[in-house]
């Protein structure tokens, strides 16, 4: 008997899941190539799929309501009696997939390479700390405040990622996140999906505080480069009410819109933690170099001298790890 395999499709390059909504035909019924055959919805596009062959509906594999990677048997077409189709049934209460500590150790070089690739991407999340110190200006015991404030703000988000990545690896299964171009999302969709709407409106907060931190942070930048002549000194200027620097953080705020608009997403993180990486390591290495040959003792404080020598090493290895990478995919 000829049998044609129905797969769920993929409606898009950044899709790898729908939801089957409603089965247009049952098992038994008789269907012709390129007739809707079940309806899909997804996080951009909801479509009816047309049936792939002509034959009988043999079987259906994923009942109405259940989500599917895409590529996912969904169901059969051949020319031989009907099988039963699957009982639809309320969405069961979702259970923690069995992870062996072993999964969560790589092994193999991919895997590390992998590791690398993520912690390259990664470190977008937190560029803006090292920004801090363009505020110094405007910070009440400085000398005190501020290192503290740096150490503590990368300390309390890095056990804030820790936590929720450990979550994510415990609640899903490995290839769902692998695949999941949401993975905090499919989360929410998974154990509470009546809170999936509140979900997207923080994640949207959260992105725009973001993004004003940052045009706070290089306007100061410019304002500081205008002062000492390095680019055009109107930006240097404040406004005389506020005594903020106007001009820069209206300039800050034009460039940050447009790249964030004219530029895919996925490539301003990787030239954004590239660029920042690369900028860090040089300043390791000028503080390494300025620590040898014009150590300053009327400091209140100071690092060892092996910090800014492993900070650089950290920085070019992780760029090292993404390219090499993007020479093996």
């Amino acid at each position: 008997m000829a049998e044609t395999k129905v797969i769920m499709p993929q409606m898009g390059e950044s899709i790898f899941e729908g939801t089957i909504t409603k089965w247009l035909k049952k098992p038994g019924e008789k269907i012709q190539r390129d007739a809707p055959l079940f309806e899909i919805s997804t996080d951009k596009v909801d479509s009816e799929i047309p049936s792939p062959a002509s034959g009988t509906l043999q079987e259906i594999l994923v009942p109405e309501g259940q989500t599917v990677q895409i590529n996912t048997v969904v169901a059969v077409i051949g020319d031989g009696p009907a099988q039963a189709a699957p009982r639809p049934s309320a969405a069961p209460a979702a259970a923690a997939p069995q992870i062996a500590l072993g999964e969560l150790v790589p092994q193999s070089t991919d895997a590390w390479l992998g590791i690398g690739s993520g912690t390259f991407l990664a470190f977008f999340a937190y560029i803006g700390f090292e920004g801090m110190a363009n505020m110094a200006e405007e910070t009440v015991d400085v000398n005190r405040t501020l290192p503290r404030a740096i150490v503590f703000a990368i300390a309390i988000s890095a056990v804030l990622y820790f936590a929720v990545s450990l979550i994510v690896m415990l609640a899903l299964p490995l290839q769902d996140v692998a695949g999941s171009p949401n993975v905090l999302a499919s989360v929410v969709q998974r154990y509470a999906p009546a809170w999936e709407p509140t979900f997207h409106a923080m994640a949207l907060v959260a992105t725009l505080n973001g993004v004003l931190i940052e045009i706070v942070i290089v306007s100061r930048l410019a304002f500081g480069m205008a002062q000492r002549g390095l680019v055009w000194r109107r930006f240097g200027t404040v406004h005389p009410r506020s005594r903020a620097p106007v001009t820069a953080t209206l300039a800050a705020g034009t460039i940050i819109v447009v790249l964030v608009l004219g530029v895919p997403f996925a490539n301003l993180v990787s030239w954004t933690s590239g660029l920042t990486l690369a900028v860090l390591a040089a300043v390791n290495a000028s503080l390494w170099r300025l620590k040898i040959k014009a150590p300053r003792t009327d400091l209140a404080r100071s690092v060892p001298l092996w910090i800014p020598v492993a900070g650089a090493i950290a920085c070019v290895a992780l760029i090292v790890a993404e390219l090499a990478r993007a020479l093996l995919a």
